[in-house]
């Protein structure tokens, strides 16, 4: 999944379903007002798709309950979908949902999730369109200093003085494979797409995991935590690099 564990409250949720929404490449906001046939009514989440042609609306109702969501709420959740044009509803829920709830979704376009589900939903479209990049930015200096054969580097390289180059050296033996795996998660030259990495990547690498990896990134137990820790061994690496080159070489 995207996140590791569950919102603590009402409103992280809401915050959560939005901030995933918009790193999916929606323009989501939450607390909106909306206008209904009778009137207008606030709802957790609005997200419109710009992408899709044409703009496609979604709403998001967010219950972190103690207790299952009755029918009457999906009821009423729908309707609001309904009349606000909206091509899509969730409704997220903590506490699971009724059975009458379900059948008050059926043959609609309102869909009854917990937290994982609703992750589920996005959690491709997120990794594409939000993870992916920014690993790949973040790294890109990285990659630029174990690559095999890159001229500019190894021009600045056989410039150091000989104990710094051994350095150089060294740096790029510990670190080339670790590197090259980790690029090979956010992009695949062979494929239009990467595929969605499969966590924890202790598992899914089995013998295939480099030795330079922390075991932070090996046991992330979701996306957004292991983008935080590869965030931040990209950039403790690449700084061992750029002391090397006295700056970013």
């Amino acid at each position: 999944m995207i996140e590791s564990g569950l919102p603590k409250d009402w409103r992280e949720l809401q915050d959560k379903t939005a901030q995933i929404l918009s790193e999916s490449g929606f323009d989501a906001h939450t607390d909106c007002e909306i206008s209904l046939a009778r009137g207008t009514v606030s709802v957790d989440v609005l997200a419109r798709d710009p992408s899709a042609t044409p703009p496609a609306t979604y709403v998001c109702e967010c219950k972190n309950w103690q207790s299952a969501v009755p029918k009457n709420v999906v009821h009423g959740f729908r309707m609001v979908v309904i009349e606000a044009g909206a091509h899509r509803g969730f409704v997220i829920s903590s506490g699971g949902f009724q059975s009458g709830a379900y059948e008050a979704a059926e043959h609609s376009n309102v869909d009854l999730v917990n937290w994982s589900e609703f992750q589920h939903f996005f959690v491709e479209r997120w990794f594409h369109a939000f993870m992916a990049p920014t690993l790949l930015k973040e790294g890109d200096a990285l990659h630029e200093y174990t690559e095999p054969i890159n001229s500019r580097i190894a021009r600045k390289a056989s410039a150091l003085p000989a104990n710094l180059r051994e350095q150089f050296e060294q740096l790029r033996h510990l670190y080339a494979i670790p590197s090259f795996v980790l690029l090979m998660l956010w992009y695949d030259p062979f494929a239009r797409k990467s595929k969605v990495p499969v966590l924890p990547l202790r598992s899914s690498l089995g013998a295939r995991a480099p030795t330079g990896l922390t075991p932070d990134i090996l046991d992330a137990p979701a996306l957004r935590p292991l983008m935080s820790v590869v965030s931040r061994f990209y950039r403790q690496v690449t700084a061992e690099f750029d002391e090397v080159f006295g700056g970013r070489a």
